[in-house]
């Protein structure tokens, strides 16, 4: 089932929650030469994987970023890119989804938001429940990552921090808009510690040996 995409239908929803889970999925996947988000791996494709791990997150509202794709939950919300932040990575990405829902209404201010990659399947819910709950335990801070990835990411949408992000995604270089350290330069963040064993769980699916290398990890994944 295709979403339509935001909606004015569901403000009220995003409005209640306390956090927003923005998956991101609109990567072109040239590496890999398919679409990341249709793999299969333990029974479910990493788009389903990802939108499932979204929704166990408590008082949490979820948005997928990117186009919509056949095969996706039923009460999946698309926001694809808009047209300033096309084809500008994850940046790109989360820019889009913060200016669709500030256009709609919705205070920002007033909520944390965590970002996941669709490529990250070997994630597990306790980890990104760490994020957030630092972000809980200490108002001081704006945005909270792990040692061995700067995604997974929980922020808060503070001026200073959307004022960069925003400068950086009309920046003209391309490596510039891909720089999360300078997009989180101008915040207090707070960087968790892996443990080695743990650190394997952070790796992104980009390509064909990738995959094999997680299928290797758990034989029931499947390309």
């Amino acid at each position: 089932m295709l979403s339509n995409g935001f909606t004015k239908a569901h403000i009220p929803a995003f409005t209640q929650a306390r956090r927003i889970f923005v998956v991101l999925a609109g990567g072109r996947s040239l590496r890999m030469g398919s679409d990341k988000c249709l793999l299969m791996y333990e029974g479910a494709t990493l788009l389903n994987r990802a939108e499932t791990l979204a929704h166990g997150l408590a008082h949490s509202a979820v948005v997928l970023s990117g186009e919509p794709r056949e095969g996706s939950l039923p009460s999946s919300i698309f926001i694809t890119d808009l047209p300033e932040f096309h084809l500008l990575g994850p940046l790109g990405g989360i820019a889009s989804v913060l200016q669709t829902l500030q256009k709609a209404g919705l205070r920002l201010e007033t909520k944390t938001f965590l970002v996941l990659p669709v490529d990250m399947p070997a994630l597990k819910l306790p980890e990104l429940e760490s994020l957030v709950a630092q972000l809980d335990q200490d108002p001081e801070l704006d945005a909270v990552h792990f040692e061995a990835s700067v995604l997974p990411l929980a922020f808060r949408p503070i001026p200073e921090l959307l004022n960069t992000l925003y400068r950086l995604t009309h920046s003209a270089t391309p490596d510039a808009v891909r720089n999360f350290g300078e997009f989180l330069k101008t915040s207090r963040t707070k960087v968790l510690d892996v443990s080695a064993r743990d650190a394997a769980a952070f790796r992104n699916v980009n390509s064909p040996e990738d995959f094999r290398r997680l299928q290797t990890s758990c034989p029931k994944g499947e390309l």
